[in-house]
């Protein structure tokens, strides 16, 4: 079955659109520039959430989301909401660059993904040894120390049987590490210290063949301490057909032994630690409950130092972990894959883009204020009571953007599966891009995500207050000294929904189908003025944006950009989706997102891309004559009245 999402992407251009008039401010009056006030009535349709206060969920007991309200008690769409909806749609439309993202890297673990799995271990004639190595981690001196030590693997069953036959017994659920310490020291008087015999180069035979030390409480004659790390799964399942709880073929069944600290040891302390300190605390940040438990063993000096693993790269550590298999910091950041499309996107020393410049930006380089704001937009009329509504309690997911076969560009021959011969780019592939800008595609239905059966309590869980009837806001939008290009921009989005089947989504639970509106402008309580008191038609202006992106952009409004960009926004195009894609706008459940890897499939396009490649999209100087009417607007947009 292909990748079911109830978001897709619209494609990064391989090109920004920069403008001409980089001086326009709220202090420099354009000759020409245009001035005042529009008032707009949304209407909603279906659900509609627009978050305020929150309360936390507990164990056991679901959270809240109210809906937002002013002062008085009365709810409302806060102006922020409209404008950035109409601005993340205008970045799109102007290919304005892709830098409202923050410059992250990510941890990755992914069995699956060979790339991954052969850095931490090499096949010896069919039998698998660890390249992973093992150590303690200290900080003392004001610098990061490690000291490696040996280790062994030990079974379950054989730490149950030495301290309590049920410790590890198959109807053990997943943990992790820290429950589990905290499990042992209380059947074994608080002790992880412990004596031990090692056997060198074991030889498992079962399932996968590997080779390595294996421990046993038989005969003790060594001394170290008992390593825990987390349980990803139970030893028991479900048949997928038959619904039976069956024994797994494979699971977690061992642990680990580290040997005691021993002086003698060469202590590693250099600067190539303390680069590779920084990926491991990237990896487990302050508010990881592993390493903090691990950091109360060692004060109450049941741990002589952070037990670790790691890896060695040309004789030096490279990466390091707090299990055997451990997340990888990636190679390549979220501005590295935006780079490798187009390095305009992140360049803070070209001209701004045509959002930029219209909305205002703070940063590093340059503060500009907004020419565009969104005031309050309230009801028309009084709401009744019973249309405001809490949901059924379900669990709001967040898109996880390691999820390579859905974020990042992957090769495609329209299969939506990896062609043969192929891998999937992730953050560790030099080359990756991500695949553009996330939406989540206007539903009809309005479906809640369900709560799974095996939910740990209530602590994910929330209940949304909604609105069920559809409502008119009325509420204003008010602009200063913008050119009619910039103005046109505005009004071509507010009136794509002049289209009865598109619509804008706003607010909470887009994911669901909740917060579709569509705008009407009301032409007689709107006044925008012409600082050289020409007369103004929005048509005109519209007319005037869609020939200056035209003029810009090859083909604009048959990109890839603008065509996914429309279909998303239209309520039949999801369903046609859908339909020809075989998926639906809905999360996949766990098990559905590893099937889907091992499937090689790929996140199917919103639409089917042009055979023509976008690389192209800029138009260059000698490919079509500048209009002349267009270029004179620009050379005397600046003059002063």
């Amino acid at each position: 079955m292909p990748i079911s999402s109830p978001y897709n992407f619209i494609p990064l251009s391989d090109t920004v659109h920069t403008l001409d008039w980089q001086e326009a401010s709220q202090d420099v009056p354009l000759a020409d520039g245009v001035s005042g006030t529009l008032s707009i009535n949304l209407q909603t349709f279906g659900n509609l959430m627009v978050g305020d206060t929150h309360t936390k969920s507990s164990s056991n007991k679901a959270g809240k989301v109210d809906f937002f309200t002013t002062p008085d008690g009365n709810i409302a769409i806060p102006g922020t909401s409209i404008k950035g909806a109409i601005r993340n749609i205008l970045d799109i439309a102007t290919f304005a660059k892709f830098s409202q993202i923050e410059d992250r890297r990510f941890g990755v673990r992914d069995l699956n993904y060979k790339d991954y799995t052969k850095k931490f271990s090499t096949n010896e004639s069919g039998y698998f040894r660890s390249n992973v190595q093992a150590g303690w981690l200290s900080f003392q001196k004001n610098t990061w120390q490690l000291e490696p030590v040996a280790y062994h693997r030990i079974e379950q069953n054989s730490i149950g049987k030495k301290i309590a036959n049920d410790f590890f017994g198959d109807k053990i659920a997943r943990c992790s590490a820290d429950q589990k310490y905290i499990k042992y020291m209380c059947r074994n008087e608080g002790k992880l210290s412990t004596t031990f015999s090692a056997q060198a180069d074991y030889k498992k035979q079962q399932g996968t063949k590997m080779i390595y030390s294996q421990a046993s409480f038989d005969n003790p004659n060594k001394q170290g301490y008992l390593i825990f790390t987390g349980q990803t799964m139970d030893r028991f399942g479900f048949d997928r057909k038959t619904g039976k709880r069956i024994r797994r073929r494979t699971y977690k069944h061992m642990e680990f032994i580290f040997e005691e600290s021993v002086k003698q040891n060469p202590v590693i302390a250099n600067d190539n630690l303390n680069k590779v300190m920084k990926d491991f605390l990237f990896i487990y940040n302050s508010d990881n409950k592993e390493l903090k438990y691990l950091n109360t063993l060692i004060k109450n000096g049941k741990l002589p130092a952070i037990p670790v693993f790691y890896l060695e790269k040309d004789g030096e550590i490279h990466s390091m972990g707090l299990s055997q298999l451990y997340k990888l910091a990636s190679d390549y950041s979220t501005y590295d894959c935006v780079k490798n499309t187009a390095t305009e996107h992140l360049d803070q020393n070209q001209k701004v883009d045509f959002t930029t410049l219209m909305f205002g930006s703070i940063n590093d380089e340059v503060a500009s204020k907004s020419r565009v704001n969104f005031g309050l937009f309230t009801p028309e009329k009084t709401i009744a009571a019973e249309s405001l509504k809490y949901s059924e309690e379900t669990i709001l997911s967040s898109p996880k953007p390691t999820y390579y076969p859905n974020y990042i560009k992957q090769p495609n021959d329209g299969s939506n599966i990896l062609p043969r011969g192929e891998k999937y780019n992730t953050y560790l592939s030099k080359d990756a891009e991500l695949r553009g800008w996330k939406r989540y595609p206007v539903k009809k239905a309005i479906k809640l995500g369900d709560v799974p059966q095996n939910v740990n309590g209530k602590k994910t869980i929330i209940k949304m207050q909604h609105l069920t009837e559809d409502t008119v806001f009325q509420g204003k939008m008010r602009f200063h000294n913008l050119s009619k290009i910039e103005l046109g921009a505005l009004l071509w989005v507010l009136l794509l929904t002049d289209n009865t089947n598109i619509k804008i989504n706003i607010g909470m639970a887009k994911s669901f189908g909740y917060g579709k509106v569509n705008f009407e402008i009301d032409h007689n309580q709107s006044s925008p003025i012409s600082h050289n008191k020409e007369q103004i038609t929005f048509s005109e202006c519209v007319e005037q944006f869609k020939a200056h992106m035209k003029e810009h952009i090859n083909d604009w409004e048959k990109s890839d950009q603008i065509k996914t960009l429309l279909a998303i926004l239209n309520e039949n195009e999801a369903l046609e989706h859908q339909k020809e894609t075989k998926t639906t706008l809905q999360h996949m459940k766990l098990r559905e997102y590893r099937d889907a890897k091992q499937q090689k499939q790929i996140l199917p396009d919103f639409i089917k891309k042009q055979q023509a490649s976008n690389i192209n999209n800029k138009k260059q100087k000698n490919e079509q004559p500048v209009n002349n009417a267009m270029k004179s607007q620009f050379e005397n947009i600046f003059k002063k009245s």
